[in-house]
Order: structure tokens, then C-alpha cells, then sequence
């Protein structure tokens, strides 16, 4: 898939013709499934450029799929709007969505796709002013059952935590006690986590 390929690669460009040219043949194949694939690949290729109508795509993804629509990539259309929306201040949305998108997920077992809704809740966190529960997603990233992240390319939409920023909120001695606490979880307390604190920061105003 070229538009895969080049999503891979930073090359924002092939990726938004391709999947531009993608959509065209799902819409007119009248298969729902297919025009959900297709909108996934179109918001993966604008997410880094109009991250709107990258929204937009994801949320067509996001309807199908709540319509009973099976297509590969629920989840991570559900992430990547939640990453949108916090990026935007939407702090109910994107908790809600992060949160679905786990549910969806976690009955099948650990995954790929899953691990990465685990990464995208360190920037959702940050964003929403969670620095401590960001802090914990991060230890178990360094240290713990996500090490398998470290190894995983990040999108150009995508940006990494600022570290030390987050040490001189928390001060010196908390940020070691929140790395070391998530390095400890099961991946079961990892994903427990992340409900628990979508839960706090939704009553946080």
C-alpha cells in the first residue's frame, strides 16, 4: 500500500494523493467497510498537515464502526481523534474517545494496536494537564511492560513528551517515584490506569 508506505515515511504528500485516490474508489465501491479503511488512510495522511479534516475522516471511521461496520483500525481511528481533540482542548471528547477506543480493544488481548493507544495516552495526558499519570504511562515505556514502544517509529503528527519540563512540574523526587510506579504494573494496571485517570481529568476543569 503506497499510501501506507509513505504515512511510514514522513511523506505527507504521497500519502494525502494516494489516500485521496483511495477514498474516490471506496466511496464508489459502495462497501462500508472499504470506505471505512479508506478514511482511516486519509486522516493517518492529513493528521500532520489539517489535523480537521483529518478529524473529520477519523470520524467517519469512528460512525461506521458504532453502526457495526468491521474494519481493521477501529481503535486507532478512535486514538487519533482523541489526539485531535486534546490537542484542540476538548478535554470530554477526548477522554471519551481514548476510553472507547480502549474498550474495543482490550477483549482481544494485547496488541499492537492496543500498545498504542498506551502511547498516545502519554500525549493525551500531557496535553490535558495529566502530568503525573503521562509520567507513569512513561515508566512503564522505559522500564516496564511498553518497552516495546521505544522501538516504534512516531508519526510526523506526533510529538515527544518534554521530559524535562514535566520533572520541574512535579519536582525531582515525585517524577522518580511516577517512572518507578509505572515500570512495576502488569499490563492489565497499565490499562487501568489510563481509565482511572481519564476519569480524574474529566472532572478536572
Amino acid at each position: 500500500n503506497v499510501a501506507l508506505a509513505a504515512i511510514n515515511t514522513a511523506d505527507v504528500e504521497t500519502a494525502r494523493r494516494y489516500s485521496i485516490a483511495a477514498m474516490a474508489l471506496a466511496q464508489r465501491s459502495g462497501s462500508p467497510s472499504t470506505q471505512a479503511q479508506a478514511a482511516m488512510q486519509l486522516g493517518m495522511a492529513l493528521a500532520s498537515v489539517a489535523p480537521e479534516d483529518a478529524r473529520r475522516s477519523f470520524q467517519e471511521c469512528i460512525d461506521l464502526g458504532r453502526r457495526g461496520v468491521k474494519f481493521m483500525g477501529r481503535g486507532g481511528a478512535l486514538m487519533q481523534a482523541a489526539l485531535i481533540d486534546a490537542e484542540r482542548g476538548d478535554r470530554a471528547s477526548a477522554g471519551a474517545l481514548l476510553a472507547e477506543a480502549i474498550a474495543v480493544m482490550r477483549p482481544a488481548g494485547r496488541s499492537s494496536e492496543l500498545d498504542g493507544a498506551c502511547g498516545y495516552a502519554v500525549e493525551i495526558f500531557e496535553r490535558l494537564g495529566g502530568t503525573e499519570a503521562a509520567l507513569v504511562m512513561i515508566g512503564a515505556i522505559t522500564d516496564g511492560r511498553l518497552r516495546v514502544l521505544r522501538e516504534m517509529p512516531m508519526p510526523p503528527s506526533r510529538h515527544a513528551p518534554d521530559l524535562r519540563a514535566m520533572r520541574e512540574t512535579v519536582g525531582e523526587q515525585r517524577f522518580a517515584e511516577l517512572l518507578a510506579a509505572g515500570a512495576r504494573m502488569t499490563y492489565e494496571e497499565i490499562l487501568d490506569h489510563i481509565l482511572e485517570a481519564l476519569q480524574a481529568l474529566a472532572g478536572t476543569p
